[in-house]
């Protein structure tokens, strides 16, 4: 019994100081669901710096739909295309602030995205909030609508 009593108090003291060195929380353990897609959530960021229209036609579903932040509307081969474009230069594309709600076979991602890009020669990079709407269909999560709206900066 003393060994038990023994391995119980280690064990209470293990989590007393993790929560004392968490801020009084547990880390929490995502769900393996969330971590697809935020690994996806991810990748989908790299494939713009990389120029990955190999990528891009797998994450983006036939019937994908960006809601840009200029007001413009954009499908799957629009942007696969700009994606290749040796014209567009995504220095980087650095995600945070990064929700998952999965309802089912429908997930929303939210966050906010900071950017470095050029299109053409024009600055299409910035701050922005964005929602991707992502759907799993025949066993594999695709984007179907994206969504951007630009913050303003402080000039």
């Amino acid at each position: 019994m003393k060994g038990v009593s023994t391995v119980v108090a280690l064990a209470t003291l293990a989590a007393s100081i993790s929560l004392a060195q968490s801020g009084g929380q547990l880390p929490r353990q995502r769900p393996p669901i969330e971590q697809e897609l935020r690994r996806l959530n991810e990748e989908s960021a790299n494939m713009q710096i990389e120029h990955d229209g190999a990528a891009a036609r797998r994450l983006l579903a036939d019937d994908y739909v960006f809601f840009q932040a200029d007001g413009n509307v954009s499908n799957r081969a629009q942007n696969v295309a700009v994606i290749e474009d040796p014209a567009f230069v995504c220095e980087s594309l650095v995600t945070d602030d990064v929700e998952v709600r999965v309802y089912g076979s429908v997930a929303v991602i939210t966050g906010h995205a900071v950017m470095k890009a050029t299109f053409r020669g024009k600055d299409v990079g910035g701050h922005f909030r964005y929602t991707d709407v992502w759907v799993r269909r025949q066993g594999r999560w695709q984007t179907v609508v994206s969504q951007a709206t630009l913050i303003p900066q402080p000039q």
